[in-house]
């Protein structure tokens, strides 16, 4: 699966473009779509915004990620370390300070 973004700033949109390939080389593309937001009530409930096919939302969120870093966005993962050394303090906090 690929993803391609074309960003039209002068006209405050981005295209996507999200096509894939099947095990006979033939080549498929997302029919296009409009992302819409509509009010309703909290009590509703609505469907999912996106719903994927077969083995397509596997593939999706891969190409997503590589998409939007190579159309210059960042994608922060989540710091292990820093999160590894917060755990760390907070025990030496809960239980060093009942000693």
């Amino acid at each position: 699966m690929k993803i391609y973004f074309e960003q039209k700033q002068w006209a405050n949109e981005t295209n996507v473009w999200i096509t894939a390939e099947d095990k006979n080389g033939n080549l498929h593309t997302v029919k296009p779509m409009e992302m819409i937001f509509e009010s309703h009530e909290p009590s509703k409930q609505t469907g999912p915004s996106l719903r994927f096919s077969g083995h397509f939302s596997r593939e999706f969120f891969p190409a997503f990620q590589e998409a939007i870093i190579e159309a210059g966005y960042s994608v922060k993962k989540p710091d292990v370390e820093a999160l590894k050394n917060h755990l760390e303090d907070m025990r030496k906090l809960v239980f060093e300070a009942k000693t």
